[in-house]
């Protein structure tokens, strides 16, 4: 009896998915759902391949502290919106409400943050890591294990930062044509509200500081890298010019020299690509939720078509994109990461 009478709100949770009109609603969104699913998985495979590689087979430098920091905000980022997408397939346009997805909604929210948030004071960290490395490289340099505390400060600070994602997050009642449907978004008791106007306004401005603050880092690093080529290139017009009795030993300074500055552009070249696209896809988010946050903050509406919908629904997914692209930029930059990647693939290099 006790198990009957607890299966029964599971069965018509069941039953109610399956409408005829939810399982049409769903055969619109599958290409989309398709999509996600393909990228996310995609992006836990490249993830964990990074994470595997950095940690077993990489020398211990910040390089790889960076990296394996990222890649694991990034690894959590596919796995999030993998549960994600799978509840929102699940939804469509049915109306659901109960405590259990309340919260699964709020949790998916929050971890989405915390994961993408802290990425760019870390990115910061590296730009500034970079600039003591190539502009600086007589003080003294930031340690491996302050690396580790800066990416842990970052993690720690920013997940007190969102937490009012959890609050604000949940069931979300629309209009969408003649049908009321749920989504997962801010609560109805919060159109109006100051609070998620505020929150936007903040997440906005403190990635826009850390972002001019990247810009400023990396314009440094490619003067200094220019000026380094252009002086080295200074160098050996003279030395060629005037001889030299070692010629041995010259040339061997040259190639430990020539071999230091190849690394630093390259990590450079790494890290500017990595910095670009997380500018890209986690402005494209703030925007778009200071955007409705604003909307909802001056007049809030409950009635949205089903392109609004889509745009609502999908458009925040973006975020994503930097974590799928991330292991392809390591891969395409880093010769001895690919060859790691041939290695475990079994292939001669």
């Amino acid at each position: 009896k006790f198990l009957l009478c607890n299966m029964q709100p599971i069965e018509k949770l069941f039953a109610f998915s399956e409408a005829p009109e939810n399982i049409r609603w769903r055969e619109e969104r599958a290409p989309l759902g398709a999509l996600c699913y393909l990228l996310n998985i995609i992006g836990i495979i490249g993830n964990i391949t990074v994470l595997h590689i950095f940690r077993l087979r990489m020398p211990p430098s910040n390089y790889r502290v960076f990296i394996m920091s990222l890649s694991a905000l990034d690894l959590n980022m596919c796995f999030i919106h993998l549960i994600k997408e799978f509840n929102r397939m699940l939804i469509i346009y049915r109306t659901f409400d109960d405590i259990l997805e309340t919260h699964v909604c709020a949790f998916g929210n929050f971890g989405g943050y915390f994961s993408g948030v802290p990425a760019v004071p870390i990115v910061l960290f590296i730009a500034f890591e970079r600039y003591r490395k190539i502009c600086t490289p007589f003080k003294p340099q930031i340690s491996i294990k302050r690396s580790k505390i800066m990416c842990l400060v970052s993690v720690l600070v920013c997940f007190v930062l969102v937490t009012p994602v959890y609050e604000m997050y949940g069931v979300r009642f629309v209009k969408i044509g003649n049908v009321t449907a749920t989504r997962c978004a801010i609560k109805n008791k919060y159109d109006g509200s100051v609070l998620p106007f505020v929150f936007s306004i903040f997440i906005f401005m403190s990635a826009f500081l850390n972002v001019i603050g990247i810009i400023v880092f990396q314009i440094k690093i490619r003067n200094a890298l220019v000026e380094k080529a252009k002086s080295k290139m200074r160098m050996k017009n003279i030395k060629g010019a005037s001889g030299t009795s070692d010629k041995a030993t010259v040339n061997k300074t040259q190639s430990v020299e020539d071999q230091e500055a190849a690394k630093n552009r390259r990590i450079a070249v790494t890290f500017a690509i990595v910095s670009i696209m997380l500018v890209i896809s986690f402005f494209t988010l703030t925007i778009f939720h200071l955007v409705k946050a604003v909307e909802r903050f001056v007049s809030p509406t409950m009635e949205i078509s089903k392109v609004e919908d889509v745009i609502n629904e999908y458009v925040p997914d973006a975020i994503i994109l930097n974590g799928i692209l991330n292991p392809f930029v390591y891969f395409f930059t880093d010769n001895q990461f690919r060859q790691e990647v041939y290695k475990a693939c079994g292939r001669n290099v």
